[in-house]
């Protein structure tokens, strides 16, 4: 059995079991000091990768995102925009992820797409009301290219 993907943040159960089955498991970077108990991110990636066959990340915020990919530590820094609202932004950050790299985009391309929804989210109040729209996510991309 596999869980393609899991949003690892900071629970009362123990989550290593999920995290095993999981094909892709975000971290929030308490959930992954929980888990882990490693407080530098790379330690605490390579820790939960050790559990896993799939690829792990964790999110930090306006700072963006790491992930190991072929050994390697990976980021993708946050994108710069004026914050009016963050609420639901790391649930958005996990769904932009999931559509993206179920749209077969390279894992670098998926967590720069994620990144951008979540920050753009985060310019308009509201959880649900603030989540950008595609064409709006890809012309703000297309700002930074």
């Amino acid at each position: 059995m596999s869980l393609p993907w899991l949003d690892a943040d900071v629970t009362p159960q123990d989550i290593h079991p999920l995290v095993a089955l999981a094909d892709h498991a975000a971290f929030s970077e308490p959930g992954l000091l929980r888990m882990t108990g490693k407080t530098d991110i790379e330690q605490g990636l390579r820790a939960a990768k050790n559990d896993k066959n799939g690829q792990v990340y964790v999110t930090q915020g306006k700072h963006g995102c790491f992930w190991l990919e072929n050994a390697q530590l990976k980021h993708q820094p946050g994108f710069s925009v004026e914050v009016v609202d963050t609420t639901g932004a790391g649930d958005v950050f996990h769904g932009a992820l999931a559509v993206a790299l179920g749209s077969q985009a390279d894992i670098a391309q998926a967590v720069r797409y994620a990144n951008a929804v979540a920050a753009l989210k985060c310019t308009r109040p509201g959880g649900r009301a603030g989540i950008p729209n595609c064409d709006q996510t890809d012309s703000f991309l297309a700002s930074f290219v």
